[in-house]
């Protein structure tokens, strides 16, 4: 959802700025079809970790937030070599609607729809539109993994 969300807020010239995100939000809680994805990640350690689900939302971060500052995975670090796949599994429109105000307050990580796991790679094997950073990059299915202190960025 969160790619469905970028690309809606991209497509809007008001408001500007980390607002179009949130304005886009809510309009796509109401429209997201939550997607059958199958999912292979590859932890620190060598341990794979194999599922296929409906997912509302799955995010492959490395650093805590995503567009308009939603700290999705409160605990992640930008330079400690390892990605965080946040998944939020499908749930009705009304428990979605609970969803959000946690999130701003990062206060959704103990929610049972919720998971976050440590990954080297992940292959996402899913349709539609893949996001980066805001901006669009490809469609699914996709393989993302981490290649650390590959490029030298200021935070």
């Amino acid at each position: 959802m969160d790619a469905a969300v970028a690309q809606r807020a991209n497509s809007w010239r008001w408001p500007r700025g980390e607002s179009r995100y949130l304005a886009a939000l809510p309009v796509e809680v109401l429209r997201y079809p939550s997607p059958f994805t199958s999912l292979e990640i590859e932890q620190p350690g060598g341990r794979t970790v194999l599922s296929a689900r409906r997912l509302l939302m799955l995010s492959v971060a490395n650093t805590s937030s995503i567009g308009g500052g939603l700290r999705i995975v409160p605990h992640a670090e930008a330079f400690d070599g390892v990605l965080e796949i946040f998944q939020v599994r499908a749930m009705p429109r009304t428990r979605v609607a609970r969803l959000f105000p946690l999130l701003m307050r990062a206060a959704h990580t103990e929610l049972p729809e919720v998971s976050m796991d440590a990954a080297l790679s992940a292959r996402i094997d899913a349709t539609g539109p893949i996001y980066a950073d805001g901006e669009p990059v490809g469609s699914g299915p996709a393989v993302i993994s981490i290649e650390p202190a590959a490029l030298p960025v200021l935070l």
